[in-house]
């Protein structure tokens, strides 16, 4: 993972489709839980650093976190409309 100077973090250094990176994080979020998402964005020019391990484990937790809470939403989705 890496961080441009903006504060958008991206999943590689070395990956991107028609010039634009896979941001994760960006920087333009005000802080909530929704802070976290997956879009192809332009990063052309900008300067970057590779993420720490400590940040890179504290993403990789809160993704894992999402995706299982979204499981655990469409279970309950099945559930009610089964009713």
């Amino acid at each position: 993972m890496i961080r441009f100077e903006c504060g958008c973090i991206a999943l590689s250094d070395d990956e991107s489709v028609a010039g634009k990176r896979l941001i994760v994080r960006s920087c333009d979020t005000d802080g909530r839980d929704d802070e976290y998402s997956m879009y192809f964005r332009d990063m052309s020019g900008k300067t970057f650093e590779k993420v720490s391990t400590a940040d890179r484990l504290e993403i990789i937790t809160a993704l894992s976190r999402l995706v299982h809470e979204g499981y655990k939403f469409r279970t309950i989705k099945q559930l009610l409309q089964g009713a």
